[in-house]
């Protein structure tokens, strides 16, 4: 319920209901039990203006301290769930028990205006201080609470918009809360539902990754009634001890089993809530581990659930994690990988780890994955990382840039056609979903996809078939669908561009990729693309001084315009070494590098002078090897390099590479 009233009328509402004289409408009780004890207990008063309290620099420092290990777990998650709801003019706020802010994210352009309303850091947010509000009476309430406009205490505040959670340790302690703060909403109340549920399952992600933290020296039954819900949110978690005992479990391990809490599971042998010995329990971690779901059986009620063990040794998370410290082994590309790998991908940031981590546990469960961020990250290349990683790696990998498909051959392209129903060029085309049976669909940019393909799209996958335009039969498709986007695909949907039943169906896993100057990675990066780029047997060697310009740059391109410059770089480079000068200007590399000497033409193509030449040499002598690799035959290099036919012709024919390239080579 909002509550409009002036504020005379909401202090005299307020204190009514904190002294039972009246019946007040449609309150939420968790708000009318909040206004009582700010009333009763604190003996607040709801026309004060003060300031909200704020901790000193030192104490705000011994807290964070004390909190390191939660921050560093929920740090990425925070930014994942701003990013979802930035759009709607949310802050997202960790306090720790007290109700103190420990750390925030915000926009950089509202970060200002959020510190004068109180959400900065080391504001203390608890009840007795400042009254109803998201993070304090979700303190006081031990619960998941949205307050909203007028439903706060203090008249000051009654245009926030708060929805929080709490986050508990393993031991059903609270450690701190997760909040999602506005400073004005249109919505009402029930228009905060969604926001809610959201914030709910971040909290849950940082519960759960400190559950497995806190119980890395253990054994971790991680179970679910559905196999396909194994490894996620839901899923169930029991840490049990060498001698078989269960040291602690998540709230959905109680509840998947009938518990009142998680203290009545703790200290009980295992055999008396599965089916499953210790010995069984180790078996299973030594012969299939956290890959392997098999089938067990609670021992009370005999119902059947599906589970995975992560062994002492395993350590996961923090068995990825501690990737950082070890160093990453020489990568070399196969022939005919047109990509890093995914290890080469995620490299050693914490971010990159858990989003492969996630993402390799859905895979080939009929889950699709939603991948977040700005133009450049690399989010193609991770999708196509993922799918060589997956089960499905023998299976094509399907490109779809869905902005091309606003031409008025798009639903053909998509779908299909039957021959008798296709224009000239599209007879018989078989369509870019039915061309990834058994393997991988990537969908460049989903929130560009005319709403008529938007709906026929969500029905493929929900039936998962696909009727070619002008046929009469269905197409079985089996697949596993990766989608991107930049944008901010919320607000498509509140906008009507983006179909709510289509963006919900892909949101089964999402994952942001941040962006390259937050990586704590970038120089394993530029190794990695070092190597991919280098068609020699010669190492190459950055100096420490270019270097230092590639680690010090705020790249808003990303990771594309990383790989750009490391081409660029290889390609201008001589003796095996980089120097500064083989940088782009903005680097502090020539403004106009010294044209090349002039050698013979190749194959009757006349040779340009300057850097470019030497960028479209390398280029093209890539391009050739490519063909080489697979004998001339264009469709299969362009399948290999993730780009069509008539991409590939036209990119030949700038390099100067007609189709009968190879018959001339023959000849001379």
């Amino acid at each position: 319920m909002v509550i409009e009233e002036s504020r005379a009328d909401h202090v005299r509402m307020i204190m009514a209901a904190a002294s039972h004289t009246c019946v007040v409408g449609d309150i939420e009780p968790h708000i009318l039990r909040s206004w009582s004890r700010c009333v009763r207990d604190y003996g607040l008063d709801p026309e004060q203006q003060g300031e909200v309290s704020i901790v000193d620099a030192a104490s705000l420092r011994e807290r964070r301290e004390g909190l390191r290990e939660v921050l560093d777990i929920a740090g990425p998650e925070l930014q994942r769930l701003h990013q979802q709801i930035a759009g709607l003019g949310f802050a997202v706020v960790l306090t720790d028990c007290e109700g103190v802010i420990l750390s925030r994210v915000a926009k950089s352009s509202a970060e200002a205006v959020f510190s004068d309303a109180g959400l900065t850091y080391g504001a203390r947010w608890c009840e007795e201080l400042t009254g109803t509000n998201g993070m304090g009476t979700c303190l006081a309430e031990r619960a998941p609470v949205t307050v909203h406009r007028g439903e706060h205490f203090r008249t000051r505040y009654t245009g926030l918009t708060c929805s929080a959670a709490p986050i508990n340790n393993p031991d059903g302690s609270l450690v701190a809360v997760l909040d999602a703060s506005a400073l004005s909403s249109a919505d009402s109340r029930g228009g905060q539902l969604h926001t809610m549920a959201l914030v709910k399952m971040s909290a849950t992600v940082i519960e759960n990754f400190l559950f497995l933290q806190r119980f890395r020296g253990a054994w971790v039954l991680r179970f679910h009634s559905r196999p396909e819900l194994v490894g996620l949110l839901a899923e169930g978690m029991l840490a049990v001890d060498s001698e078989g005992r269960v040291l602690a479990a998540n709230p959905s391990a109680a509840a998947h089993l009938r518990c009142r809490s998680w203290d009545e599971l703790v200290a009980r042998p295992l055999q008396t809530v599965f089916d499953l010995t210790p010995e069984c329990l180790r078996d299973r971690a030594q012969h299939g581990g956290s890959s392997t779901i098999w089938p067990i059986r609670d021992a009370v009620s005999a119902n059947h659930y599906y589970a995975t063990v992560r062994s002492p040794e395993d350590l996961s998370p923090r068995r990825l994690l501690c990737l950082r410290r070890r160093p990453l082994r020489p990568f070399r590309r196969p022939p005919g990988d047109p990509g890093l790998s995914l290890r080469a991908i995620v490299g050693r940031d914490p971010q990159m780890i858990r989003n492969a981590e996630a993402a390799m546990r859905v895979l080939n469960r009929d889950i699709p994955i939603l991948l977040r961020g700005q133009s450049g990250v690399g989010k193609e290349s991770f999708a196509r990382a993922l799918h060589r990683a997956g089960e499905r790696a023998k299976g094509p990998f399907v490109a779809v840039n869905c902005d091309s498909l606003r031409d008025g051959y798009g639903e053909r392209e998509l779908f299909g056609c039957r021959p008798a129903a296709g224009a000239e060029g599209y007879a018989g085309n078989r369509g870019r979903i039915a061309q990834a049976h058994t393997g991988t669909l990537y969908l460049e940019e989903i929130g560009e996809l005319p709403l008529p393909l938007q709906t026929r799209l969500l029905r493929v996958l929900e039936d998962r078939e696909v009727l070619p335009v002008g046929g009469e039969r269905a197409l079985a498709v089996d697949l596993q669908l990766i989608a991107s986007s930049r944008m901010d695909l919320e607000a498509l949907v509140q906008q009507g561009a983006l179909r709510e039943e289509l963006y919900y169906r892909l949101d089964g896993l999402t994952l942001t990729l941040p962006p390259l100057r937050e990586r704590a990675d970038i120089k394993e990066l530029i190794d990695s693309l070092l190597d991919l780029e280098n068609f020699t047997d010669q190492p190459l060697v950055v100096e420490p001084a270019a270097m230092g310009l590639l680690l010090s740059h705020d790249w808003p391109g990303n990771l594309r315009q990383l790989r750009s410059v490391v081409r660029r770089a290889v390609a201008l480079c001589s003796e095996g070494r980089i120097r500064v000068g083989d940088l782009p200007p903005a680097f502090g590399g020539p403004e106009r590098p010294e044209p090349l000497a002039s050698g013979p033409r190749p194959l009757g193509i006349a040779c340009p002078v300057g850097a470019s030449a030497r960028l479209e040499e390398a280029e093209r002598g890539a391009l050739l090897r490519e063909l080489e690799l697979r004998r001339w035959n264009v469709t299969t290099t362009a399948v290999a390099l993730g780009i069509s036919r008539n991409t590939l012709y036209r990119r030949m024919k700038r390099l100067g590479i007609p189709p009968s390239q190879r018959l001339l080579a023959e000849v001379h």
